[in-house]
């Protein structure tokens, strides 16, 4: 069964338009009936240049922020800190929307009444489309993103020859050049910073076409085919050239040969991993709003999964950089949080799933990323912090930035961004094992996050090593005299990556010994690994037994925090551990107590929420999360509402659906560990588990009835299901099925 939405009605804007993309290239299309917006995003259209923003004062206050917060000075420390630390400017730059591709037709409502209106996300296909009746005439258009040509292909179409339009671009209020080339070619242009080109022209079409100024009109038509594209200079070259290429190569194939040719590249990622919960093909037939509120927990968890793997392939591929807060779909000049790589979680939520959903291709612009952060992370380490090594903050761009980003300091004061994404990228390499990722980008990466931790970290004479000053992402702390702050030294999240990280890089130090020798520089990291794992401090408890969040047990101020960073050891993280059961029921105790005070009132924090539910084994728990995810957190064009629109929770909706139906840890594999009781029976097929393995598997009433692996290395697993457990020896390339 195919997976495709729709509703019956026109987006009201762009925010509840449905969205394709190649990668490079996003639009989202609203369907409106006299006029038709698309749009148009261009992934490394950003304001502004690089900026070094390092505070020159870092390094010499960073003795005096730590004396006033070891004297319990926090709110002074905090002050001086947001003078001293903060980047200058303090903010980056935001992604911005290269403009509209505005229709304007001339039936309008002269040809009668409008009926029959429906618009459509084919998921399967990777096309969304438009189509009605106004009066006895049918209308459609469809839309994909074409990676062949790297263009936006509109085909428009009508039952009699009566489709007439005008087209022109738009970037109100910041149209700098445009103008209609001697190719006809309608163009936007400039850029600060960033230099851009927006551009379309009238492809294929059985009508009139004339022009006039920076106007297309085609009149008389029963079929019409436009072609989008849109390029910057931000990996050079010239972006009115780009663009002129890319058009080109839209021309040179008919629109139903590229067409086809997408369809064929898309459906080759999309298949390679599917999830069945017996979706009623007869209830998706209601549009996608009824379906949010009729439609069953298992439907909506099948067509949303399937979804989050169609955005991150439209978002994530084949291009330059990672998807943002939005993906690649941005309508605002000044965006929320400037659409940016949030790295104190959202950033690297949107790449939990990619390795286990298939979708390995996916991962290198963020590894582009990662490489271009490195690089700037030495400068902010040594010019803020003194330090050797490499650091980032929680937020960056598309050039990598790595100095403090802002002046909310409960935010923006935060040196672990660099080693979250770090540690995630090791954890990454292990699915596929690919020496390349993890002798150019993975281990260079970890070993600076360790140099750099092992200069910066403050030793204390009773032998802890921490952080600081940092904070516990986004979240206050009340003193016992009555300070309220968020600069503090180790906060428990801070401790858990640290380790995380220091850990991965000696487990990868072993890998590289494998096949040659590790360099000197490279064994002295290790030591310091070593001393970091023997001194940072480890996980601990309240006097009521939650996890604490802060070195010391603080009050909270908001205790029912959407960030829940104490936790991280939980997911992503291994550190809480099913088998520990102390920290398993800290962890419960600390979420449990987070959730009584108003918790999981964003989607992404929902999410989140799933994903610990799942590791703790607790089927009910996730189920009920999930329900209120579907209920609260999605708009009727099955985005994710922070709100406002935030995409994460797309992509982490994948990742805790995988976690609810398998979780690895070492050779132990645990099958529908938390399994709610709403998805009765299902299958997977292609999900990709750490060693080269992937798994096929089905069950019915909870009970797994069959497993599928296909290694491509040999391996031992020992396998929980159904409430027993079996060994499996694997032996590479040979497929094997256990009957249960």
């Amino acid at each position: 069964m195919g997976h495709h939405f729709y509703l019956t009605k026109p987006a009201a804007d762009w925010q509840m338009g449905f969205p394709v993309g190649n990668g490079r290239l996003g639009m989202t299309q609203q369907g409106g009936i006299d006029e038709e917006n698309l749009l148009i995003n261009e992934e490394s259209l950003w304001y502004g240049e690089w900026r070094g923003r390092e505070n020159p004062q870092g390094s010499e206050a960073l003795g005096e922020i730590r004396r006033l917060l070891r004297e319990g000075a926090a709110e002074e420390a905090q002050r001086l800190a947001r003078m001293s630390l903060t980047g200058i400017p303090k903010y980056i730059n935001p992604y911005q929307p290269a403009g509209e591709v505005r229709l304007a037709f001339w039936y309008g409502r002269k040809k009668g009444k409008v009926s029959c209106y429906r618009r459509d996300l084919d998921l399967d296909k990777a096309l969304s489309s438009v189509e009605y009746f106004a009066g006895e005439t049918f209308f459609r258009r469809e839309c994909f993103a074409d990676l062949f040509s790297n263009t936006i292909c509109i085909h428009l179409s009508c039952s009699r020859q009566e489709l007439s339009f005008q087209m022109n671009l738009n970037r109100r209020p910041f149209e700098e050049r445009g103008g209609r080339t001697e190719e006809g070619i309608l163009y936007l242009a400039g850029g600060t910073g960033i230099r851009y080109v927006l551009a379309a022209q009238i492809g294929e079409t059985d009508g009139k076409v004339s022009e006039a100024g920076d106007i297309a009109a085609v009149d008389g038509a029963s079929s019409a085919v436009i072609y989008v594209t849109a390029a910057t200079d931000y990996e050079g070259g010239d972006p009115m050239e780009k663009c002129k290429d890319n058009l080109k190569r839209a021309g040179s194939l008919t629109y139903e040969e590229k067409k086809l040719k997408h369809e064929k590249e898309y459906r080759s990622l999309y298949n390679k991993m599917s999830l069945s919960l017996n979706m009623d093909e007869k209830r998706q037939e209601l549009p996608a709003d009824e379906l949010l509120r009729n439609g069953s927990t298992a439907e909506l968890s099948e067509l949303l999964f399937a979804y989050g793997r169609y955005l991150l392939l439209s978002s994530s591929y084949y291009c330059a950089l990672p998807a943002n807060l939005q993906g690649i779909w941005n309508g605002s000049f000044i965006p929320p949080w400037e659409c940016a790589y949030t790295i104190n979680i959202n950033l690297q939520m949107n790449y939990w799933m990619a390795a286990r959903a298939g979708l390995s291709e996916c991962i290198s612009p963020l590894v582009n990323l990662a490489e271009k952060m490195l690089s700037n992370g030495r400068r902010t380490a040594k010019l803020l912090y003194g330090c050797r090594g490499f650091v980032a903050h929680h937020n960056t761009n598309l050039w990598g930035d790595t100095a403090i980003d802002g002046l909310w300091s409960s935010a923006c004061i935060w040196p672990m961004g660099g080693a979250w994404l770090a540690a995630q990228l090791y954890d990454i390499y292990l699915y596929n094992e690919e020496e390349e990722l993890l002798e150019k980008t993975v281990l260079p990466m970890l070993m600076e996050t360790v140099e750099f931790f092992y200069d910066y970290l403050e030793r204390r004479e009773d032998g802890r090593w921490l952080t600081g000053p940092s904070v516990s992402p986004e979240n206050t702390y009340r003193t016992a005299d009555g300070q309220e702050a968020a600069v503090t030294m180790g906060p428990s999240m801070d401790c858990q990556i640290l380790r995380e990280a220091a850990g991965d890089y000696l487990e990868a130090v072993k890998r590289k010994l494998t096949t040659e020798k590790i360099t000197e520089r490279e064994q002295d990291a290790a030591c310091k690994a070593a001393g970091i794992l023997e001194h940072v401090p480890g996980i601990r408890f309240g006097r009521d037994g939650r996890i604490l969040e802060w070195e010391e047990e603080y009050e909270e101020t908001e205790p029912g925090h959407r960030h829940i960073s104490q936790l991280y050891g939980l997911y992503p993280g291994h550190e809480i551990s099913p088998g520990n059961q102390e920290l398993s029921e800290g962890a419960r105790k600390t979420l449990e107590y987070r959730l009584e005070h108003g918790g999981g009132h964003t989607g992404w924090s929902r999410i989140w929420i799933m994903c610990f539910y799942a590791r703790l084994f607790d089927g009910e728990a996730f189920g009920e999360h999930l329900r209120l995810f579907l209920k609260k957190s999605v708009a009727d064009n099955l985005w994710d509402m922070h709100p406002p629109f935030q995409i994460d929770g797309n992509f982490g909706f994948c990742a805790a659906l995988m976690e609810a139906l398998v979780i690895e840890e070492g050779e132990m594999l645990y099958m529908l560990p938390a399994l709610p009781i709403q998805w009765h029976q299902g299958a997977v097929s292609g999900l990709c588990l750490k060693g080269r393995l992937s798994i096929n598997f089905n069950w019915e009433q909870g009970q797994v009835k069959r497993i599928e692996f296909f290694p491509k290395k040999s391996r031992r697993l020992m396998v929980h299901a159904n409430g027993s457990e079996r060994e499996v020896q694997l032996e590479a390339f040979q497929e094997y099925c256990l009957i249960l």
